[in-house]
């Protein structure tokens, strides 16, 4: 069941602090900060005693003053969407939902007008995939939406967004296609970590939780290459692997953080 706790840890002194919860009770949203302020977009809130629903909240959170003001709700409600940061933007991949049959595309808000707008439809819309930024030759950012699925659905896409032009383009795929990964840049390289792959077992398809690690390098041949000590595999419960600065967490659904020169890497559980 969502809850709208908020709680911060400080790693230099080890310690978690309780803050002032979020207006908004839910879960598989989205967190960003930009210019020192942490944005929450989407998620999926508790409507009944058995029912949920997608929400189209957006709600900032100060960690100066230790409060959250409501802004601008999206125009379409997303939950299992991914979402990055481009300047002054909050960008939200776009995404679908089969319970309702319906598709939306990408949704840019603006955090210095709180305004929300429509960028265009991909080739594909994922939903359950993970999104960052790259920078091109020309110094400008690209965003780049990597696997997804759901609902028996895993891909191995590898999605290009100019918002400069507000046009998609298609990279190579992924060597293993899967959803709830999670993607992170180091060195303008791209690591595709964990996630949920297809496991047939017994002619029941189910998902099977991975520690599988995977680079994309835009720079080199533009192809998503397996890291050279990391072999895809599956596995019905979690362990743990490394690789340089790199720890991977087998997960349905992975976290991560830059941690200086390397990643911090974790799992979150729930049920679908």
């Amino acid at each position: 069941m969502p809850i709208a706790k908020n709680e911060v840890y400080d790693p230099y002194t080890d310690t978690w602090t309780t803050k002032a919860e979020m207006p908004t009770a839910r879960s598989q949203m989205c967190a960003n900060n930009v210019n020192g302020q942490i944005y929450v977009t989407g998620g999926l809130k508790i409507v009944g005693p058995a029912s949920a629903e997608p929400c189209n909240k957006t709600e900032a959170y100060n960690p100066i003053t230790d409060t959250w003001t409501t802004k601008a709700e999206m125009p379409y409600a997303a939950f299992d969407h991914s979402s990055v940061v481009i300047g002054d933007k909050i960008y939200v991949s776009p995404f679908d939902d089969p319970r309702y049959d319906a598709k939306f595309p990408i949704q840019i808000y603006d955090t210095l007008n709180d305004t929300w707008s429509l960028g265009s439809f991909p080739p594909t819309v994922q939903s359950n995939a993970d999104a960052v930024t790259i920078l091109d030759e020309g110094g400008s950012e690209l965003i780049y939406i990597i696997g997804g699925g759901g609902y028996g659905t895993f891909y191995d896409l590898v999605q290009i967004y100019d918002p400069k032009n507000d046009i998609w383009s298609v990279g190579d795929p992924m060597p293993t296609p899967r959803y709830g990964l999670a993607a992170v840049v180091v060195n303008n390289q791209i690591y595709a970590l964990g996630g949920v792959a297809y496991d047939d077992v017994g002619g029941s398809i189910s998902g099977a939780r991975l520690s599988t690690n995977e680079r994309y390098t835009p720079s080199e041949s533009d192809s998503l290459l397996p890291t050279p000590t990391s072999t895809p595999t599956s596995s019905p419960i979690p362990r743990s692997e490394s690789f340089s600065t790199i720890v991977v967490v087998a997960a349905s659904l992975t976290s991560v953080a830059i941690v200086g020169s390397g990643l911090f890497i974790y799992f979150k559980k729930r049920k679908r």
